[in-house]
C-alpha cells in the first residue's frame, strides 16, 4: 500500500532577514524613518518604541510598482499613541495578525489604551525606499528610540524582487 497524504503548509513563504530602521531622540520633535518593501507580498511591519509619547504614521497607499505614495482617505493618518511608561518597558505595535496587535515589552496587551485606534495599513508590495514622519515627545533623560522592523516574505526563494 502506498497512501497519498494531502498536506498544506500554514505559512509557505520564504523568509529573508528582517530589515530594521532605527531613529533616536534626545529631545522632543519630528524625525523621519525609512521603509522599503521590495517583495511581492504586503509587508506586515512592526514598530518597537521605548518609553515616551509617540505619534506614528498609518498611511494608505496608492501607485504602481516602485511608485508607491501615501494616498486615499488615510494619506496623512497619524496615530497619537498613549504614553509608554517605564513600567511598560516599551511598546510593540505589530501588524502581523498572528501576534498581539499592541503589547508592552512584558507582553501585556496595551490595545485598550488606544481607545479604538488601530494600525490598519501594511506596506504594499514593491514599495520603493520612502521616508515616513514620526514624532516623539516627553523624551526621558536617557533619550528615546523607535525601530521599524520590516519583515521580508517571498513566495519563492529566487527572483520577484523590485528592480528600480
Amino acid at each position: 500500500l502506498n497512501p497519498i497524504l494531502k498536506l498544506r503548509s500554514g505559512n509557505p513563504d520564504w523568509y529573508s532577514s528582517d530589515v530594521v530602521s532605527t531613529v533616536t531622540w534626545e529631545e522632543d520633535g519630528w524625525k523621519e524613518i525609512t521603509v522599503e518593501n521590495p517583495t511581492p507580498r504586503p509587508m506586515l511591519h512592526r514598530w518597537i518604541a521605548t518609553p515616551a509619547l509617540w505619534t506614528l504614521p498609518d498611511f494608505s497607499w496608492a501607485g504602481g510598482k516602485g511608485q508607491r505614495f501615501a494616498s486615499g482617505t488615510h494619506a496623512a493618518r497619524m496615530i497619537a499613541c498613549p504614553e509608554v511608561t517605564p513600567s511598560d518597558g516599551g511598546m510593540v505595535i505589530d501588524l502581523d495578525l498572528s501576534e498581539l496587535h499592541v503589547r508592552s515589552a512584558n507582553d501585556t496587551n496595551l490595545l485598550a489604551r488606544f481607545k479604538s485606534k488601530f494600525f490598519n495599513h501594511p506596506i504594499p508590495a514593491y514599495t520603493q525606499k520612502t521616508t515616513l514622519p514620526v514624532y516623539c515627545e516627553q523624551v526621558p533623560d536617557g533619550g528615546a528610540m523607535l525601530q521599524l522592523v520590516q519583515p521580508r516574505r517571498w513566495p519563492r526563494p529566487w527572483g520577484l524582487e523590485l528592480r528600480a
